[in-house]
Formats: C-alpha cells, structure tokens, sequence
C-alpha cells in the first residue's frame, strides 16, 4: 500500500517526507550519548594498565622501552588520556603480561 501512495506522491512530497525522516533520526541520536560505550572502554583501559604497571613496580620509563612508546605516552594512558586506538590495547596489555 505505501508503495501505491508513494507512487501518487509528487517529487517533492516524497523528498519532504525523507528528510522529515532524517531530522527525527538526528534528533533522536543528538539526544543519546553515541560515545558512552567508548567512555567506559577508555576508563576500563587507563584503570586496568595504570593498575597494570603499578603492580609491576617498574618506572614508565622502562614500561615505555618495552612497548616501544615515550614516557610520556605512558603517563598519559596511565591518566586516561591520549589513550591508544581501540584495536591495539589488547596487545599492549598482553605485552604487559608477559613481563
């Protein structure tokens, strides 16, 4: 049946009705915190490796040697800030787990 409307429907009406559309799907995602889920991962990331490094009692400077970072990368990480792209805090982890 919307098919048969959507035939009647001039050019215009159907553009109309599509951006309608899309202006209540933006609304809707402007509402939501889209970045929420990833908040919690940065805070769970700089919780677990400062933690991480803490119980390993070694200076940043060394646990920056062994991942191949600067110091200050791991300050800023320990911190919750600048952290690392999502894909590669999995190895770094586990790289930590091997020492």
């Amino acid at each position: 049946m919307h098919d048969k409307m959507s035939e009647k429907w001039h050019p215009s009406h159907r553009k109309r009705f599509f951006w309608a559309g899309y202006r209540r799907h933006a609304e809707k995602l402007r509402n939501e915190d889209p970045m929420k889920p990833a908040k919690q991962e940065d805070e769970r990331f700089a919780r677990v490796f400062s933690s991480f490094v803490e119980y390993l009692d070694l200076p940043d400077g060394t646990v920056a040697d062994y991942l191949k970072v600067s110091r200050a990368s791991v300050r800023r990480w320990k911190k919750g800030q600048n952290l690392p792209y999502m894909r590669m805090r999995g190895e770094i982890l586990r790289a930590l787990a091997e020492l």
